[in-house]
């Protein structure tokens, strides 16, 4: 075989071993982000569920003490809250009463559920005439940075108390979390691609069934029956339940010659790294060659055939 054809073989080797290894390191940084983003968003989930938790349970407290409230003074403590100058705490809350025969009565809208839109509205003035009077709507925020949460409680005599609230919490607490997500992403995802990349041009990753197909110039098909006639060998199977052929066997744009035999003289299920440190390894009984180069340049098969044999396998 000429110096050129040598030179171009090689050169394809390697242009698949990177074309592998590039589709290895694509792989290994997606899973990396992957799990990056579900460890993220069960963090994300789990904080939030305890934020909202946490919630319920201060507005259970702010229920029992409106309870404790209402048994020292009845529904009159509702109007000495929320008259005159309201507490913060209480300033937040919506408060509605039901009564047993079904009447609503509403005690405190927070500021940001009124709708400061008002419409005129024309009613009777009680005097045979008519007047027009600004009203004013509320309704629960729907905004998605705001979670609502609510308690309720049957009152001694049968009177519902309903208390509810919204909260920013998960966005004041939890957005300064998501920033930093994008930045310890980013930095997982440039470590986790060169990581991977290093280990794939180191590694010996091997070649699937097109990539020798298009290295010996043939049909997938004609591989797999130099495959089965053991006239190639794959050290396994990877994704999509591919074999993978090592490089080594590749010194030619053609199979290492007599390696049928050699493989024939090793023993069942050694393991592919076995396999290759005996292939390509140098030996004194091959000038100082490998198995590989000794074979690849002619030499005769029945010598490195007695190495196999006389190889002391694990």
């Amino acid at each position: 075989m000429s110096t050129e054809a040598h030179t171009n073989s090689t050169s394809l080797i390697s242009r698949l071993r990177r074309s592998v290894a590039v589709r290895l390191t694509l792989t290994y940084t997606l899973l990396s982000t992957l799990g990056l983003a579900a460890i993220f968003a069960l963090l994300y989930w789990q904080l939030g569920r305890q934020l909202e938790q946490r919630e319920q349970d201060l507005l259970r407290l702010q229920l029992q003490d409106y309870i404790a409230d209402y048994n020292r003074m009845g529904l009159g403590f509702l109007a000495l809250r929320f008259s005159g100058q309201i507490a913060p705490r209480d300033k937040q809350l919506f408060v509605k009463t039901v009564a047993p025969n079904g009447i609503e009565q509403v005690h405190n809208v927070p500021d940001d559920w009124i709708d400061r839109d008002g419409k005129n509205v024309t009613v009777p003035d009680g005097w045979g005439g008519w007047t027009v009077r600004q009203e004013f709507s509320w309704r629960v925020p729907h905004d998605q940075q705001k979670d609502f949460i609510g308690a309720a409680a049957v009152l001694p005599g049968g009177m519902l108390l309903q208390i509810a609230r919204t909260t920013d919490n998960r966005t004041t607490l939890l957005q300064p979390l998501r920033r930093t997500f994008i930045w310890v992403a980013v930095a997982v995802v440039i470590v986790s691609f060169l990581i991977s990349w290093l280990a794939a041009r180191r590694a010996d990753v091997g070649l699937t069934t097109c990539d020798v197909a298009e290295l010996l110039k043939t049909q997938p098909a004609n591989v797999r029956r130099l495959l089965a006639v053991g006239a190639l060998y794959a050290a396994g199977r990877a994704a999509r339940a591919e074999h993978v052929f090592p490089t080594w066997q590749f010194t030619q744009p053609r199979p290492l010659p007599h390696l049928s035999e050699v493989l024939a003289a090793l023993p069942p299920a050694t393991h592919p790294l076995e396999v290759e440190a005996f292939m390509t390894s140098p030996r004194e009984a091959l000038g100082g060659r490998s198995p590989v180069e000794w074979l690849s340049t002619g030499g005769d098969a029945a010598v490195v055939v007695d190495l196999a044999d006389e190889e002391n396998w694990v």
